[in-house]
């Protein structure tokens, strides 16, 4: 029996006895037993078992380690160390949140100053993760500059940078497998670091506080600090650009300026426009010229009806004339013309009407000329008439006649004077009526200069309070940049981050003997083992009773 069980030692049965009695073999008179099924034995895991094959592994679980901390180091050796670089800065209160001095003078009580609330250091954090700000970074620094190698010195650091290069080749060449297959995008050197630098950059708030904390993981720390200095720089300018905004004012002070050369160009032609109607205002000139041309046409109107009565009473006169005979009987032959002394008397009064007319009207004014006129027509007349009438016969002129004579002399006198007198008001009329479309031709101009300028003023101010306002709106933008300060400079660590080498010694340790442990009690597993009745009968025949007990004081 001993020869039978060569392959497996009886202590692995963990000091257990498997009998096989005689209701198991097979007998002459049970012949059917052999075809019915053997009762399988479940054994539960044996720690001693366990124990037994890993010390007769020993070997294994001691040159694991070995080799986990030979791949260690050569990993060590391999990978590029990595530094964390971290900086912080804090929003803090702006002049807006400022309380006034004065108010705790007033109130005789401490000012608590108001917080800031979650949603401004929140949206700060938003700000900071905008993926531009990385790629200004890149393109600050140039892609160059984050694929830059110092020369290696020693042997240790040429070993060092082969391996890695012979690593990086290696990625380089599966990423490119994966490109042409279309697992992965193709990406540029300036794509990848960008990639990079956005996996290795973390921005946390800071909980309970107004703080947020920057973290940059990069094998060089003081190249780390730069990039860090570099993007805290676009940061703010990013931040000012966000919250200056410059297009307001601009427009405004862009606009204002051709508004206020056109309200001056307004107010320049408005004020010639005073200057060329005098002092009087176009209203009241306008009001004097309108009452003179109602007073004119009232005059002109009494005028044409005087001459229409005058000329009624001249055809009266000369029906008269025609029915009154020339001669009248008189007892003298001799006497004084009459009809010269009837002109003298009417030069008399036209000269000294012409005396009042220059000192009202002037001497050029149509009224002077006219009785100039009618004067001048009077001395000829004058001239014609004798002092002295003979006649041979004792008659006499009708004087009746005479009268009618004298009457219709005046009246056409008169006549003549009204009709000058009515072209002298007409002429003025329409001088008049002239000037009056002229002053409202004026009145209009000068009108709708006033309204541009007006309209101007009120443009000019509303600009004016715009530009105003847009210029708080960029103090409080100032107060608002301001809010945000760096109260941790960018600084890396003297020790690395990654890789802890205390950490890979001990994980690599741990994991060499777990995965030594594994492998050997799955080779122990994969071993030929008498689990059943059924097992031995395949291995000693039907007929033989075996009884396997495990042997003591053997391993």
């Amino acid at each position: 029996m001993k020869g039978i069980f060569q392959h497996r030692r009886p202590d692995s049965e963990s000091r257990k006895a498997f009998a096989l009695t005689a209701e198991h073999a097979v007998s002459p008179g049970k012949g059917n037993d052999a075809a019915q099924p053997s009762r399988h034995l479940w054994t539960p895991p044996d720690a001693f078992r366990i124990l037994s094959a890993l010390s007769n592994n020993a070997v294994w679980l001691l040159i694991a380690p070995i080799l986990a901390l030979a791949l260690t180091v050569l990993y060590i050796q391999i990978s590029n160390p990595s530094y964390e670089i971290g900086a912080q800065v804090m929003v803090r209160f702006g002049q807006e949140l400022a309380a006034p001095p004065t108010v705790s003078a007033q109130s005789r009580q401490q000012v608590v100053p108001i917080s800031k609330r979650l949603e401004d250091t929140t949206a700060e954090v938003q700000i900071m993760k905008d993926p531009e700000l990385v790629r200004l970074v890149v393109e600050d620094l140039g892609v160059d500059f984050f694929y830059a190698e110092p020369e290696p010195v020693t042997l240790l650091q040429k070993i060092k940078r082969a391996l890695s290069h012979i690593v990086r080749d290696i990625k380089e060449g599966i990423r490119s497998f994966m490109v042409r297959i279309g697992v992965l995008p193709e990406l540029s050197r300036k794509d990848r670091v960008i990639l990079y630098l956005q996996s290795a950059l973390s921005i946390e708030h800071v909980s309970r506080s107004d703080v947020i904390e920057l973290k940059l993981k990069y094998p060089d720390p003081e190249l780390g600090e730069e990039i860090l200095r570099r993007f805290l720089k676009h940061y703010f300018e990013k931040r000012e650009k966000i919250y200056r905004d410059d297009m307001i004012s601009a427009f405004f002070a862009g606009e204002i300026e051709p508004i206020e050369q056109a309200l001056k160009a307004a107010e320049d032609e408005y004020r010639a426009t005073r200057e060329s109607l005098r002092a009087w205002s176009v209203e009241d000139q306008r009001s004097l010229r309108v009452r003179r041309h109602e007073a004119l046409s009232q005059e002109l109107g009494d005028t044409l009806s005087a001459i229409a009565s005058a000329k009624a009473r001249l055809r009266e006169i000369e029906e008269a004339l025609a029915r009154t005979p020339e001669f009248v009987p008189s007892l003298s032959s001799r006497h004084a013309n009459p009809m010269r002394d009837q002109l003298e008397l009417k030069l008399i009064d036209l000269e000294l009407q012409l005396d009042s007319d220059k000192r009202r009207f002037g001497e050029k004014s149509q009224q002077v000329l006219g009785l100039m006129r009618k004067i001048e027509e009077l001395k000829g007349r004058l001239a014609t008439e004798p002092e002295i009438v003979q006649n041979e016969v004792v008659t006499k002129s009708n004087p009746l006649r005479e009268a009618l004579k004298k009457e219709k002399l005046d009246t056409e006198l008169m006549i003549s004077g009204s009709e000058v007198h009515a072209e002298n008001l007409r002429a003025e009329l329409a001088g008049l009526e002239q000037k009056l479309g002229e002053l409202d031709g004026a009145g209009l101009a000068l009108m709708r200069k006033l309204r541009d300028v007006e309209r101007l003023r009120r443009k000019y101010e509303r600009y004016q309070d715009g530009l105003d306002e847009a210029r708080i709106a960029s103090a409080i933008s100032e107060a608002n940049i301001s809010n945000v300060v760096v109260i941790a400079d960018p600084d890396g660590g003297v020790a690395p981050v990654k890789p802890r080498v205390f950490r890979l010694f001990v994980v690599a340790i741990l994991f060499s003997l777990i995965a030594a442990s594994g492998l050997i009690l799955l080779i122990d597993s994969l071993r030929p083992k008498i689990r059943s009745n059924r097992d031995i009968v395949d291995q000693v025949g039907e007929r033989t009773i075996v009884r396997a007990v495990a042997e003591k004081g053997r391993r």
